[in-house]
């Protein structure tokens, strides 16, 4: 019965584990579903020609390449991208400036920000119909958690790139949460919030998603707060069947933004090579571990320089409270 009972124990923790990792990446896109809803299926639609569109019904997903989420792509089967598809992939990711700078930037509300960390200064906004608020009893009540604010840190940088200091309230494990003046309300606001497990600011209107090293997605967005462009990129280690050893699969996106696929050689390209994921809106392409090092270099310097550069602008809340004094 003792075996029995560990045994039990230790399926309840994988499946708990899985679960935590689905809500991570599902949480990280609260307000870019939206987003998605509105124009990744609108693509998906032009994408495929009538007669040739993705089978969504349980059990066809392979055949047609489509999948629910990353998790599901096969791949020890993904077929490797032509050579003009890297080609095309390899323009459009220098096209990607992968932002890593943390400007200051002017200080005009230092008093807002003041106010508000010492809760003399009421903060309640509506995101993604929840609440988000500063409680009487000093406490940030996100959607998904309560934090004491002593236990929180705080970043005073130019986020939303209009040359005016934001302030940035995370816990370093569970969200990040923008938020700035908004002149025309006369108001502190939120301008953008994200929770996930592994979600990090990486620079002025950009985030990235990194799980552990193994799964990476950039987001960039406008000066409103408005997801502008996001590609993803992994390493999947895997064992390959035929002959029994390990290996790992070196997966890209196309990057995502409105109109990215209006021509048709996009269109071809993504009908005959790539794999859809619903969950992110991607198309992954598998490419050699020298063709993933050429598309993924400029990311993973900013990565770096952005892992380095945040300490600058990154505050305990008693230094945070004694810099804007």
């Amino acid at each position: 019965m003792g075996k029995i009972m560990k045994i039990k124990m230790k399926i309840i923790l994988l499946v708990g584990s899985f679960i935590i990792l689905c809500l991570s990446s599902y949480c990280i896109c609260a307000r870019i579903k939206k987003f998605q809803k509105l124009k990744t299926r609108e693509q998906t639609k032009n994408l495929w020609q009538e007669g040739e569109q993705p089978n969504y019904e349980k059990g066809k997903k392979s055949e047609d390449r489509v999948y629910e989420g990353y998790w599901e792509l096969p791949f020890s089967e993904m077929v490797y991208a032509q050579e003009n598809t890297v080609e095309m992939l390899l323009n459009e990711y220098k096209d990607i400036s992968f932002e890593y700078r943390f400007p200051v930037g002017e200080c005009k509300y230092k008093n807002y920000f003041l106010g508000l960390l010492k809760n003399d200064i009421n903060f309640h906004e509506i995101f993604e119909e929840k609440e988000v608020y500063i409680d009487e009893t000093g406490h940030f009540v996100t959607k998904y958690c309560t934090k004491d604010m002593k236990d929180l840190y705080y970043y005073l940088f130019d986020m939303t790139g209009d040359g005016i200091t934001d302030l940035c309230i995370s816990d370093e494990r569970e969200f990040v949460y923008v938020i700035s003046y908004d002149e025309e309300k006369k108001r502190l606001t939120l301008w953008n919030g994200f929770d996930s497990t592994w979600i990090k600011l990486n620079g002025t209107c950009v985030v990235r998603w990194n799980r552990e090293g193994i799964n990476q997605i950039y987001y960039e967005f406008d000066p409103n707060g408005e997801l502008l462009r996001m590609t993803g990129f992994m390493e999947k280690e895997f064992l390959n069947k035929e002959t029994q050893t390990g290996e790992t699969a070196y997966i890209v996106s196309m990057p995502y933004y409105e109109g990215n696929i209006d021509s048709e050689e996009k269109r071809r390209m993504m009908r005959e090579q790539a794999y859809y994921v619903k969950d992110t809106g991607f198309y992954y392409f598998r490419v050699t571990q020298d063709q993933y090092d050429r598309l993924t270099e400029a990311y993973f310097r900013a990565e770096m320089e952005a892992t380095h550069n945040i300490k600058k602008v990154r505050y305990t809340y008693d230094e945070v409270i004694s810099d804007l004094e």
